[in-house]
């Protein structure tokens, strides 16, 4: 029976500990651990090939020459949407 009486002192111990507060993080050290530069990285490789593509269409065949510059603006409106979408909440909706 003291294993008994042991294990609940223990238990006491353990329930009168402060809970541990969070730290904060700076802001590079959650952009990190969100992996956005690693995402940002892929979208511009990818966006950077889909270009490239474009502009060999555009050389080879008799497509609009627009159109390297439209794809241009719609990668960079889908690279910006997706690094606002990694934000932390409390930096995007600031309403205090």
């Amino acid at each position: 029976m003291p294993a008994d009486l042991n294990s609940e002192t223990e238990d006491t111990n353990q329930k009168s500990e402060k809970p541990v507060q969070p730290t904060r993080t700076s802001f590079i050290k959650d952009l990190l651990s969100r992996r956005v530069p690693h995402i940002l990285g892929a979208y511009l490789a990818a966006s950077w090939i889909i270009l490239e593509f474009m502009d060999w269409l555009v050389r080879r065949y008799p497509i609009s020459p627009h159109l390297v510059e439209f794809c241009l603006v719609a990668e960079g409106v889908e690279i910006t949407d997706k690094a606002l979408e990694q934000l932390p909440v409390s930096l995007a909706c600031n309403n205090e």
